[in-house]
C-alpha cells in the first residue's frame, strides 16, 4: 500500500502540528486513543474506546461513496492504514447522526489518516465542513494529488460524493458544471470563497478574482 514517499513524509510532518493547534484552539473537545475495530467506508471508522464502540467520521474530507468509483479503494486504504491499529482521535464535533467528527492519526506516529487519503487521491476536502486554518493546506494536498493524477484523479471529471448523493452521477459533468456558476454573493466569508477558488485551479472559471492578485471576494468579511 502506498502511503507517503520519503520526501512526502518530510513535507507532511508539519501536519503533526495540527494536533498542537487543535489542542490550543478554544471550543474544541479533547483527544483520546482507541483501537480501530471496523471500517465502514473510507471516511468512517469504528473505534473501540474503554470497551465501547464509537463511530468516528473523519473531519473535513469526503471519500467517494461505496457505489462510486474508488469508493471501495478508499475503504481498503483506510483499512490497511488503521484497521485493528491503535489510533488517536481528536474530536472536533458530533454530527446529527451522533458520530464523533474528528482528526484520526496512528497513535505514536502522528500520521494523519485524513491527510493520507487526500494525498493519495482518495478524498476531497469537504469545504462545507472544513473551517480550520489547516484546511488551506489540505486543499494544497488535494490539488497536488490531482496534478499527479493519483487515485481518482486519474479518471476524467470524478464526481464529488456530495454531488453524487444528490443525483449528480454522470461522469461527464465537471465540478464547475455540476455546481453551476458562482459569484461572491454565494459565499458567507472571504475565506470560504478563497477555498472554493483554490479548489478549482488552474484558472478562474468562476471569475472570482477580478484584479488577478490571487485573493478573491475581498469585500467579504
Amino acid at each position: 500500500m502506498r502511503r507517503f514517499t520519503a520526501n512526502a513524509r518530510i513535507a507532511l510532518a508539519r501536519y503533526v502540528l495540527v494536533w498542537i493547534i487543535v489542542l490550543l484552539s478554544p471550543g474544541l473537545v479533547f483527544s483520546w486513543t482507541g483501537k480501530a475495530v471496523h471500517i465502514k467506508d473510507g471516511d468512517t471508522i469504528v473505534v473501540l474506546r474503554d470497551h465501547s464502540e464509537v463511530d468516528v467520521r473523519l473531519y473535513g474530507i469526503d471519500c467517494p461513496e461505496k457505489r462510486q468509483d474508488f469508493g471501495t479503494r478508499a475503504k481498503r486504504f483506510t483499512a490497511k492504514m488503521v484497521g485493528m491499529q491503535r489510533v488517536e482521535v481528536q474530536e472536533m464535533d458530533v454530527d446529527r447522526y451522533g458520530r464523533v467528527v474528528g482528526l484520526v492519526a496512528l497513535a505514536g506516529s502522528g500520521e494523519s489518516l485524513n491527510a493520507a487519503l487526500l494525498y493519495n487521491g482518495l478524498a476531497w476536502v469537504y469545504h462545507k465542513y472544513c473551517g480550520q486554518d489547516f484546511c488551506g493546506r489540505w486543499i494544497t494536498l488535494e490539488r497536488k494529488a490531482k496534478l499527479a493524477k493519483r487515485g481518482m484523479w486519474g479518471q476524467p471529471n470524478p464526481i464529488p460524493p456530495w454531488e453524487w448523493r444528490h443525483g449528480g452521477r454522470s461522469g461527464s459533468q465537471s465540478r464547475s458544471e455540476a455546481g453551476g456558476d458562482k459569484d461572491c454573493s454565494d459565499f458567507s466569508t472571504q475565506g470560504q470563497a478563497q477555498r472554493f477558488f483554490e479548489a478549482h485551479q488552474p484558472g478562474d472559471p468562476h471569475r472570482l478574482d477580478g484584479d488577478g492578485d490571487g485573493q478573491v471576494c475581498e469585500g467579504l468579511p
